[in-house]
């Protein structure tokens, strides 16, 4: 802003200097001084020569070469910025460091489809789209006929899906501390199961921080999470240290304060305790996907109907 100020002020100096010139008919001016802007401290000199030309002051000449070196410095300065902050970026679309899942990312992913099938249903019925009223009904079929072949397969191959879980629930033990929404996921499941670990606490040497091994230097070495823990009626605050050393006792002892039973045995003996829940639940969602499958396909109708001139 200085310099913008100052070059303003050299303009205007210029022209009144070539007036001068031109009245005075090129004679010598030793040394003048015009105004100044507030703020600023200028200096120029003017001399005729035999050539007639004006010579500024080495101040006036630096402000151009000062904002040029300014705005080379906001170049380096904005390169600088830009790989570091797609460095952040591209190390927020890795879900954990450890391949491990992230629920934000799922829970994100089921409100987009939701949104999307939504807007499409909405928009579709109000403007009588038959375009977004297919893509509605499509989508939901397709979305129906993924949920049973999901579920005839996972009652075919019980032993790969138990497998895959597995898999899934380890890979997930080595990122318990690396993302605070799969913390609480695993925590609550392991609390609401009465359960520890994939098949027993010793999955949780997976983890770096309650791995058993020399190496470790952790605190929590040879521990288990707090949700491990078998609750103590009397205590009404939680103890986020119950679970610290508990695996340097002998394994006859572990049952009287944390919990020895996998999750996966536990989702096992849970599912036919609650199969007709479970059951219901999937016999409900269906129900409300083919009835909206009904509608869409009875408006589709309607609208080509009334298009065609054919009224109802």
């Amino acid at each position: 802003m200085k310099c913008e100020v100052v070059k303003m002020n050299n303009t205007v100096q210029l022209a009144e200097w070539t007036l001068i010139l031109l009245l005075r008919r090129c004679t010598i001016i030793d040394t003048l001084t015009p105004r100044s802007a507030a703020g600023t401290s200028t200096s120029f000199s003017a001399t005729t020569s035999s050539s007639g030309w004006l010579e500024l002051s080495s101040s006036e000449l630096g402000c151009g070469h000062g904002a040029k070196r300014k705005k080379r410095q906001e170049n380096q300065d904005l390169q600088a910025f830009l790989p570091c902050s797609w460095g952040v970026l591209s190390d927020l679309t890795k879900v954990t460091r450890m391949h491990g899942i992230d629920p934000v990312v799922l829970v994100l992913m089921v409100g987009v489809v939701m949104f999307t099938l939504g807007f499409a249903g909405c928009v579709g019925a109000l403007r009588e789209n038959i375009c977004l009223l297919n893509f509605f009904c499509g989508t939901i079929v397709l979305i129906f006929f993924l949920e049973l072949a999901v579920a005839v397969l996972a009652f075919l191959f019980q032993d790969w899906v138990r497998d895959r879980f597995r898999e899934f629930f380890e890979s997930n033990i080595k990122s318990y501390r690396d993302d605070i929404d799969l913390q609480n996921l695993i925590d609550s499941l392991q609390k609401a199961n009465q359960c520890c670990g994939a098949y027993g606490p010793e999955d949780w040497d997976l983890n770096v921080y309650f791995n058993c091994s020399g190496a470790s230097y952790s605190r929590e070495k040879c521990g288990v999470p707090f949700s491990c823990c078998v609750p103590d009626p009397a205590q009404k605050v939680v103890n986020t240290q119950c679970g610290y050393d508990v695996r340097i006792q002998l394994k006859s002892k572990w049952d009287e304060s944390i919990f020895t039973k996998g999750c996966i045995q536990a989702l096992e003996s849970w599912l036919p305790r609650n199969i007709y829940i479970v059951a219901g639940i999937f016999i409900a969602i269906s129900l409300l996907q083919i009835f909206g499958i009904f509608l869409a396909r009875t408006l589709i109708s309607d609208i080509e109907a009334v298009k065609a001139g054919h009224h109802f």
